[in-house]
């Protein structure tokens, strides 16, 4: 009886041990993530070597070594951390963040196509997890595939219409792609999202060059304006324009920078400047809407629409503007606090389309 009472609490025992040696090794993760936290890699790896030693296939561990190896730059480490665990395990909530940290990995040491592939795994089993769909877009603008970066980071802004990277990026391929005023729309998001870092500086310099309209000037005091072609139909009379094509929008922006210099306007500030144009442009928006389509139309084109209808075109172009760090705009937040409060509760609960 004893015997059979033994053989019956074995498996008993051994759960509850190793569930004890489960609960442990996590504890110990997270002592690794507070020394990660600190840029303390190397301490962060033994906490998670320890708590392997413990529960040797522990994903919370495995997720988290990865994570602080490519930290590291020690990508190759990283990467045969990650597929050990992904061997390992096909459930758990850890595996979503593993894929980004996996993807990163490849991509780094020139694995590209392997790169898209693990994010397409990734998504495979966490379709509404967003970082996978903004990594595998910068993977491919690395591949040179602008087109399915965009639709994967329309994807990515559509899961998470509040991070800055998916609107950095889409700002980046669709400028590289001369699409000025779906490029301004995606960096003008950014800033509302980010309006200080060092991305917001250089998206600021992209902002003021598209904002110019195509207009130069030469000795003479000529105007001349330069519109990209792609940025016109081609379409012949009664069909439907191109998707995602704002010629009339850009037209609009450029008659508006011709007038830069005329004597009703060479005396205004950057901000007025801006502030005018913006106006401007959302009225061209306005106006071709219902002839228009397309994610850039359905997406940002309603919130900016919304934005100047309630008054806060000048609060955006500070926003705009904060990147520069000029006492005057510091001032103009300060003097206009519960007007900035008003605008960022607007932005946040704004309902994005699904």
């Amino acid at each position: 009886m004893k015997k059979i009472i033994l053989t019956l609490l074995l498996p008993l025992l051994w759960t509850i041990s190793f569930a004890q040696n489960k609960v442990e090794a996590e504890k110990i993760v997270d002592e690794g993530i507070a020394f990660h936290d600190k840029a303390e890699y190397d301490n962060a790896i033994a906490k998670y070597d320890k708590a392997l030693a413990l529960d040797k296939d522990n994903l919370f561990a495995l997720t988290e070594k990865a994570f602080s190896l490519l930290a590291q730059k020690k990508y190759e480490e990283c990467i045969k951390v990650s597929e050990i665990a992904l061997a390992k395990h096909k459930t758990g909530n850890e595996l979503q963040t593993l894929y980004v940290t996996y993807g990163n990995a490849l991509d780094m040491v020139n694995k590209s196509i392997e790169s898209v592939a693990a994010y397409d795994a990734g998504i495979k089993l966490f379709p509404t997890y967003q970082m996978l769909y903004f990594n595998k877009a910068v993977t491919l603008r690395t591949l040179k595939k602008s087109e399915e970066a965009l639709l994967s980071l329309q994807k990515a802004a559509t899961l998470n219409p509040d991070h800055p990277g998916s609107h950095h990026v889409m700002g980046l391929t669709l400028k590289e792609q001369n699409n000025a005023i779906g490029a301004l729309l995606a960096y003008w998001r950014f800033f509302t999202l980010e309006p200080v870092s060092s991305r917001a500086s250089s998206n600021f310099t992209q902002v003021q060059e598209i904002m110019k309209g195509g207009v130069t000037t030469n000795g003479d005091k000529n105007v001349n304006i330069s519109i990209p072609s792609n940025l016109l139909t081609d379409s012949k009379k009664g069909e439907k324009p191109k998707e995602n094509t704002f010629g009339t929008t850009f037209l609009m922006l450029s008659m508006a920078a011709a007038l830069d210099n005329g004597a009703d306007f060479k005396n205004e500030s950057e901000i007025q400047r801006f502030t005018r144009k913006f106006d401007i442009v959302c009225a061209a928006l306005a106006t071709s809407k219902k002839e228009n389509y397309g994610f850039l139309w359905d997406y940002y084109v309603p919130y900016f629409l919304e934005l100047k209808e309630k008054g806060y075109s000048e609060m955006f172009a500070h926003v705009v503007f904060a990147s520069l760090k000029k006492p005057e705009v510091t001032k103009y937040f300060q003097d206009n606090q519960p007007k900035l409060n008003e605008f960022a509760a607007w932005s946040s609960n704004y309902k994005w389309p699904k």
